[in-house]
């Protein structure tokens, strides 16, 4: 899913975090982890999980031809959700980091 953004973890970090304001940054470290959890599920669910095949598995409908805009769809929710991942991790890092140094 995310190959159209290259293949060098590096540069596709850079890439990510270029776009990624500072408002964004402190309104996506907001609130607990199982809202993310929660906002990650509903993210997939609106988007991933909605490709306008039949409901249940019919074997004589496989495979689902995934058409162009579902998969540029998909891609944008997809880097949003890793851009997300990335601030929030940071912010649990530095977060543990603080507590430590405090009890230091």
């Amino acid at each position: 899913m995310l190959a159209p953004l290259g293949d060098d973890p590096a540069t596709i970090a850079k890439m990510l975090e270029a776009d990624i304001t500072p408002d964004e940054a402190k309104a996506w470290a907001a609130g607990p982890a199982e809202a993310w959890a929660e906002e990650s599920y509903a993210a997939a669910k609106a988007n991933a999980y909605t490709i306008n095949s039949p409901v249940g598995c019919q074997n004589d409908q496989a495979p689902i031809a995934l058409s162009d805009a579902y998969q540029a769809q998909a891609l944008q929710v997809a880097r949003q959700l890793i851009e997300k991942a990335g601030v929030r991790l940071t912010w649990e890092l530095n977060t543990a980091a603080a507590k430590a140094g405090a009890a230091s």
